[in-house]
């Protein structure tokens, strides 16, 4: 029974984390700013991180769990749960690099408006 809840726990966490946030934020942010050109390449891969491959794993680990229990699957896929930490501990990094491109623009804006005054 607790093994059951756990798993159900753990698949809605792993749908509603590649759904909204992983495809989400790629699909409405990171593929934009990158075609855009409008942030360097090395600052959207800051921001990002390994979002892309988190969501790949996530794919793996749900295939896995629909036909395998939950200890197989964890372990064929447990060394692979560490790019979580990875995208957990590039988080300040992250934001830092967010904070860094957005006074960029900021600051590009105002000079724009300054010359077309």
């Amino acid at each position: 029974m607790i093994c059951a809840v756990i798993m159900v726990i753990f698949i809605l966490f792993v749908m509603h984390w590649s759904e909204c946030i992983g495809k989400l934020a790629l699909q409405n942010f990171e593929d934009p700013l990158t075609m855009s050109g409008l942030l360097p390449s090395q600052a959207v891969s800051a921001i990002f991180g390994n979002v892309r491959e988190i969501i790949g794993i996530n794919c793996e680990l749900m295939k896995h769990l629909s036909t395998k229990n939950i200890g197989e699957a964890f372990l064929l896929l447990g060394p692979f749960l560490k790019l979580y930490s990875t995208y957990a501990n590039n988080h300040e990094h992250a934001l830092a690099s967010l904070m860094v491109c957005a006074s960029a623009l900021v600051l590009q804006s105002a000079k724009y408006r300054l010359i077309q005054t």
